[in-house]
């Protein structure tokens, strides 16, 4: 990735402006690869991709997402751009790293966001019963 730092991509600013540094993008080419490595294993139920508003918007149409849990990747699904400035990507799946490609054009994005939700331990029900 080049042009800005890696980290405007999950720094909550949600401005998609390229002035306001707030998005990060990649080189023309294919192979294209943002990724974040989460605290811990989780269930992510969507990510969310801020995308750019002030020019080249497409260029996130076919993105794909990704879920990692250990050496093993899944995807999630793909990204459609529809003119809308924020797209979900549904998940609904466990995993420690998150990762986001497009192999037809630049990559940009300016804030992704990984929705998780807390799964109650099975064994901790058992125990109360």
């Amino acid at each position: 990735v080049c042009s800005s730092e890696l980290s405007s991509g999950i720094n909550a600013e949600y401005g998609g402006q390229w002035s306001g540094k707030s998005c990060t993008h990649s080189s023309s080419r294919t192979n294209n690869k943002w990724g974040v490595e989460l605290a811990q294993e989780e269930y992510v139920k969507s990510v969310v991709i801020y995308n750019r508003i002030d020019c080249c918007s497409d260029r996130i149409d076919g993105a794909k997402v990704w879920i990692g849990n250990g050496e093993s990747w899944e995807e999630c699904g793909t990204g459609t751009y529809t003119g809308a400035s924020v797209i979900s990507v549904p998940c609904n799946a466990n995993g420690d790293a998150i990762a986001i490609t497009n192999d037809n054009d630049y990559l940009t994005l300016c804030e992704v966001q990984v929705i998780s939700v807390e799964q109650e331990n099975p064994s901790e029900e058992m125990d109360e019963e």
